[in-house]
C-alpha cells in the first residue's frame, strides 16, 4: 500500500540543507565547492552561492575522457552562479579505469 505524500518534505530538507550549509560557509578563509554537473552537488553550490558572495567551485576533467566529463556542464552552473571555477585535469588516471572501479 502506498505510503501518504508528504508536502512538507521538501521545504524541510531544503531548510536542513541551508542550516548545515549555513555553518560551513562562515569562515575567516576562502570558501569552496566541489562542482560537477551532478543534481547533488548543483544544489549545494546553489545553497552555498545564495549565503555567500565568495564561493569558488573546483571541478576536475579527465583527459582520457575529454569530451565525455562532466567540466563543461560544471564550468557553465559556475558561471550561472556567479561562481570563479578553479578547473584541474588529470592527465591519467591510473587506478580509476573500468578494471580497477567497482
Amino acid at each position: 500500500r502506498p505510503r501518504p505524500v508528504d508536502a512538507d518534505a521538501p521545504s524541510r530538507v531544503r531548510e536542513m540543507l541551508v542550516g548545515a550549509l549555513k555553518s560551513h560557509v562562515q569562515a575567516d578563509v576562502p570558501v569552496g565547492v566541489f562542482l560537477s554537473a551532478g543534481i547533488d552537488s548543483t544544489i549545494l553550490a546553489t545553497i552555498a552561492a545564495s549565503l555567500t558572495p565568495k564561493v569558488t567551485a573546483f571541478t576536475v576533467g579527465f583527459e582520457k575522457a575529454l569530451g565525455e566529463d562532466e567540466v563543461v556542464i560544471a564550468a557553465a552552473t559556475a558561471h550561472e552562479l556567479g561562481m570563479k571555477v578553479l578547473l584541474d585535469w588529470v592527465a591519467n588516471h591510473t587506478g580509476w579505469d573500468n578494471n580497477s572501479c567497482h
